[in-house]
């Protein structure tokens, strides 16, 4: 990166060390951490104890509101695939050319993008491809019950990560807590039990790969119900 990142990245690493060197137990967010940290302890006896994160999201109970949001984004009662996030420079590369591939091979799904920073991707994508722009639509930042009803609108969530799905991602939490279907990958930062408890569906951090299990997915509304309610289990019993 740049100097500017390369100084912030001595500093944290400075600012570890002394953490570490004056504590007797640490809670990570991830299991993952753990091979990461530990060097910084300096061989010091440091327990780290995985400290799950819950969704900042709770469910709302408004159906009315949620047919509303469905009817605004899939006049023609079509299907929603959604994306939850901060759309970083690495998720919205990958991002821009699942939307792509999906709208080119699915007619009857629309996109929806929610969080800051989602009105700048759609911009970038339409710009691109303006036949679209009725089809790829952003949300923005939303209140925790706007966003709860938006999260119910969408029949499946798209949720790819560079390093993979893990439970540190809050966007994933909310997805989770409210039942959703969810598309997303695998990586060296990912937890067991996202496979083991068939709780999210895994592919390969591909335009193609994602694309296909969103059709299949969208196409078969039992398999997303049980993968939305796996997800609700998994969701209930460790987080």
């Amino acid at each position: 990166g740049t100097w500017k990142q390369k100084a912030a990245a001595a500093v944290h690493r400075v600012m570890t060390f002394v953490l570490l060197g004056a504590v007797r137990k640490a809670w990570i967010s991830i299991p993952a951490w753990r091979q990461s940290l530990e060097p910084f302890a300096r061989g010091r006896p440091v327990g780290f104890d995985w400290l799950p994160i819950p969704s900042p999201i709770e469910p709302i109970v408004d159906p009315l509101g949620v047919a509303s949001i469905r009817a605004r984004y899939a006049p023609a009662g079509g299907h929603v695939v959604g994306h939850f996030g901060m759309y970083n420079r690495l998720t919205a590369r990958l991002l821009k050319e699942v939307i792509s591939a999906m709208l080119a091979r699915l007619q009857g799904i629309s996109i929806l993008l929610m969080g800051q920073g989602s009105g700048t991707l759609r911009q970038e994508i339409v710009s691109g491809e303006p036949q679209l722009e009725r089809r790829v639509h952003a949300a923005g930042p939303l209140t925790d019950e706007e966003l709860s009803r938006h999260l119910q609108a969408c029949d499946v969530l798209v949720q790819p990560y560079p390093e993979g799905i893990s439970s540190r991602r809050t966007s994933t939490m909310a997805s989770l807590v409210h039942g959703k279907a969810i598309i997303t990958s695998e990586g060296p930062a990912s937890e067991s039990l996202w496979r083991e408890h068939g709780a999210v569906s895994l592919v390969p951090s591909t335009a193609v790969a994602i694309g296909a299990e969103v059709e299949r997915l969208v196409g078969d509304s039992c398999a997303r119900e049980q993968l939305g309610e796996r997800g609700r289990r998994l969701y209930d019993g460790f987080f």
